[in-house]
């Protein structure tokens, strides 16, 4: 069932469905915030042009930024380096799986040098 993202309520006021893609059911824990007079201007006018609700919740709220941390990668364990190693690497190499984690790291380090891929990480 397609649960809404927006709501106006008898009052007249619009009501934001933040936790619109997690119900399932009519039943289900509802928590809606009010708009704003500018947020309800916005959604007006992307509605006017034609912007799904999808979007417009999108644009009236973005996901919170990620937060960027650098770590050593003698710090990270042997399935944090097999899981940037798969990303690193072309190919599919089931044989990374029998490496020791020094020697992952190791190889980690050779492969972040010349190329992007591991920022973040002090090599």
């Amino acid at each position: 069932m397609n649960q809404p993202i927006f709501q106006q309520v008898p009052d007249g006021r619009f009501l934001a469905i933040r936790n619109w893609q997690h119900r399932h059911h009519e039943d289900d824990a509802l928590v809606a915030v009010p708009l704003t007079t500018d947020e309800v201007s916005r959604y007006q006018a992307m509605k006017a042009r034609g912007a799904s609700d999808e979007r417009i919740f999108e644009s009236l709220f973005p996901p919170p930024a990620t937060e960027r941390v650098s770590m050593s990668i003698n710090q990270l364990t042997k399935p944090q380096l097999l899981g940037l190693l798969v990303q690193l690497l072309p190919t599919d190499t089931p044989s990374l799986r029998r490496m020791t984690r020094e020697d992952l790291a190791t190889l980690t380090r050779a492969l972040c040098r010349p190329r992007r891929g591991c920022e973040g990480f002090l090599v």
